[in-house]
């Protein structure tokens, strides 16, 4: 009869046992996936002192991302879809083809990935700025544009063409005036994540758009192996000295953070692997992946 009590005495420690040990686990397991909120405060705290304050929503989910597979894009496919029934085709050398329609020709490098674009008939140059105007006031004549103004005019019309090859979701990374028109670079954006690897680089004047290079892959799938990305507040604490360093004007703010993928080539294999990038108030970009992370000495898992 003891022997029997002893024996329900020990089998009901090891259930309790048990029991506890998978409650640590999931316990442990949501301290590793998601960001407490007393270390996303103490994160604004610590940009707030520094000047530089924390605007965007800091994800607290840091559940484990499985890489993409990545594939050759059927860029052939894209620019006959571009340019319609009527085009010469031509092979050039090796992996380079060439389609002329008109004023426009693109030139396709399968080795790279890429597609150049180019379009004969936008003024380029010196020329098209003098087109850029505005009404100066009652009988005050025309004034040149402000170069935000001149970014706001383009816009549409570079934002409509990365479209045509990216889809309708595209993300603004950066804008520059340029002596061949205005230049912008588009990554295209599922749903909230970035691929960097798919973007749009465009030059554009009133008169349309003069070259552009397009970068695509094509996305298989998710592979098994995935990966657990340094969390947010981590990246942000080892970003800021960097930040500091670099920039000097005052006024700055982290205006968004944001996930996605970069390409990662090692050899013939290629994969997005997961990223996120902080993006700050004046356009300057950080993005943080698990490469870039061990690089610059941030512990990963």
């Amino acid at each position: 009869m003891n022997e029997r009590k002893m024996m329900i005495v020990i089998l009901a420690i090891l259930v309790l046992l048990n029991i506890g040990l998978f409650g640590y686990g999931l316990y442990q397991r949501s301290v590793r996936d998601w960001i407490p909120e007393e270390r996303v405060d103490q994160i604004r705290q610590i940009y707030a002192q520094a000047g530089i304050p924390l605007e965007a929503e800091i994800d607290r989910d840091n559940r484990p991302a499985a890489f993409l597979e990545l594939a050759e894009a059927d860029l052939d496919s894209m620019a006959e879809e571009f340019l319609g029934d009527s085009f010469d085709k031509s092979y050039i050398y090796g992996t380079q083809v060439q389609y002329s329609s008109e004023n426009i020709q693109i030139m396709i490098d399968r080795k790279t990935h890429t597609m150049t674009y180019t379009d004969s008939s936008p003024a380029i140059g010196d020329s098209w700025q003098r087109s850029l105007t505005r009404d100066n006031g009652a009988g005050q004549g025309e004034a040149q544009l402000s170069e935000e103004e001149e970014e706001l005019a383009l816009l549409p019309a570079a934002a409509a063409f990365a479209q045509q090859w990216l889809g309708e979701q595209i993300y603004k990374v950066e804008s520059e005036r340029q002596r061949e028109g205005f230049y912008f670079l588009f990554y295209q954006r599922q749903e909230d994540r970035l691929y960097s690897f798919n973007q749009v680089q465009v030059w554009v004047t009133p008169d349309g758009v003069a070259k552009a290079k397009i970068t695509c892959w094509e996305v298989k799938g998710e592979t098994k192996e995935e990966y657990h990305l340094t969390p947010a507040d981590e990246i942000l604490y080892a970003l800021l000295k960097t930040m500091q360093a670099e920039v000097s004007e005052e006024g700055l703010a982290v205006k968004e953070i944001l996930r996605g993928y970069e390409l990662e080539t090692d050899g013939e294999t290629q994969r997005g692997i997961p990223s996120l990038t902080v993006v700050l108030s004046n356009g300057a970009w950080y993005p943080m992946n698990c490469i870039s992370l061990a690089e610059d000495g941030v512990q990963t898992n």
